[in-house]
């Protein structure tokens, strides 16, 4: 009977133990189960969150300056997270339309790495041309950067053949650094991964209407529309010499009506903005090379923007978080090339990828001149 009550009890507690051992299996495999969904919920979450990351840059209308701003973040990206970690780089494939460049150039596609090196190399191409010395035949000395400021005319007159050549592969390199922003792109495919749903790749397009050659037809066309217009001018003066001669206060009044025309045509370029709530770091940036070209064919200085009666045109933007890379805020007429393009770096896009927008708050004409003086920006809220 001893024996018989001993192999109950090893019986009962192998019995025990076994139902101890199922009820931890169960448990651990439920608990498995959970995690496992989880995991899955939170990877769906990041994958989510990841493709709307780029999302804004799915689009028709993408300016150049965006399009550096995306390859500047897919390169961010993929220098954080390596493929040498086992993370999945994420890549661009971008077609540029402009034979006539030095750096982006047709007939080759380019990813998010030689957009970016392509750009600071444009940049500092710039750079140090711009800081370059050239000695006048008046022995005046002056860099390239302060040459390029003044009319082709007196570059002609004052420098020798080859510094005038100089200048003008500055003022070639910021026009590509300008016109590349001004571009218009597409994106026409997005790539995912099966695996994950991740984005992989963005395939983008140029849309801007360029030709080969259109830069030297540009020139024939400006030179037609010069020509055009001394010819009309001309036409104009002896009209008005007739007239003055035949009529008197009658051609007074032509001329009057002439000039308030002329008045009208410039002022137009900046009131259209006025009360204006959805403008753009481009807009601005378009304003203030008007007034910039205005105040250079008038050879106003920012000296003159203090003066009574005075023509020169001045931008003012009002700007959170401002910093020396976009220049003087206050007279942004006066600002360089470098400084607007990383204007529109800085103010295209809000944190969270959505359009940054200014308010035009006011456009002041001078009481004097009858010309607009001054044109305030203010960024939304």
């Amino acid at each position: 009977m001893e024996n018989a009550a001993k192999a109950l009890e090893i019986a009962s507690g192998v019995l025990i133990a076994l139902m101890v051992l199922g009820l931890v299996v169960i448990g651990y495999n439920n608990i498995s189960k959970v995690k496992k969904e989880e995991y899955k919920t939170t990877e769906i979450q990041q994958t989510t969150n990841f493709n709307n990351e780029y999302e804004y840059y799915n689009k028709n209308g993408l300016y150049g300056s965006e399009l550096l701003s995306l390859a500047n973040k897919m390169d961010n990206y993929n220098k954080k997270y390596p493929t040498s970690e086992g993370y999945q780089n994420i890549e661009m494939s971008a077609s540029i339309k402009n034979d006539d460049a030095q750096f982006f150039r047709t007939g080759s596609s380019y990813s998010s790495s030689d957009l970016t090196s392509k750009y600071a190399e444009l940049s500092k191409k710039i750079s140090s041309m711009a800081s370059k010395k050239i000695k006048a035949n008046t022995n005046e000395t002056r860099t390239i950067a302060e040459w390029a400021k003044l009319s082709a005319g007196t570059l002609n007159n004052q420098l020798s053949s080859n510094g005038v050549d100089e200048v003008n592969k500055y003022k070639d390199l910021l026009e590509e650094q300008t016109g590349f922003a001004r571009k218009t792109f597409k994106c026409t495919k997005v790539e995912y991964d099966k695996s994950n749903g991740r984005r992989t790749k963005m395939m983008i397009a140029d849309t801007s209407k360029y030709r080969k050659g259109a830069k030297i037809m540009e020139n024939a066309s400006n030179a037609l529309i010069m020509a055009a217009t001394i010819l009309i001018g001309v036409l104009i003066i002896s009209a008005g010499a007739f007239l003055f001669n035949q009529f008197g206060e009658n051609s007074k009044t032509i001329n009057e009506r002439m000039e308030q025309a002329q008045k009208d045509q410039i002022n137009a370029q900046f009131v259209k903005f006025e009360g204006v709530e959805t403008c753009t770091a481009h807009d601005i940036v378009s304003v203030a090379n008007l007034a910039k070209e205005y105040n250079k064919n008038n050879e106003l200085t920012i000296a003159n923007s203090g003066e009574s009666g005075s023509y020169y045109i001045q931008v003012t933007v009002k700007a959170s978080n401002s910093d020396n890379s976009v220049g003087k805020l206050s007279n942004f007429e006066d600002a360089t090339q470098e400084n607007y393009q990383n204007f529109m770096k800085k103010y295209s896009l809000t944190d969270d990828n959505n359009q940054l927008r200014f308010t035009c708050k006011s456009v002041t004409i001078n009481d004097k001149t009858g010309y607009v003086s001054n044109i305030v920006f203010e960024q939304n809220n």
